[in-house]
């Protein structure tokens, strides 16, 4: 099966895997939004930014491969 179908029907059968991706999901953007509002703001470097993105990245993909092997939230 390829990850698209399984996504779809794994995110039915497992609602709170899908509610986890979503939160996860939004917690990744509103890291890149402060990024972004971080950038060119003079005297201030987004380091702590940038590191927040790599890791709410890390934890929606995770979310995202729980979800694709059908995995219950722990």
């Amino acid at each position: 099966m390829n990850a698209t179908y399984r996504l779809s029907i794994l995110s039915q059968r497992h609602p709170q895997l899908q509610r986890a991706a979503a939160r996860a999901r939004l917690d990744f953007v509103a890291a890149v939004i402060a990024t972004g509002d971080a950038d060119g703001v003079p005297g201030r470097h987004n380091l702590q930014e940038q590191a927040d993105v790599e890791q709410k990245l890390r934890v929606y993909g995770q979310a995202l491969a729980d979800m694709v092997r059908g995995e219950a939230i722990q």
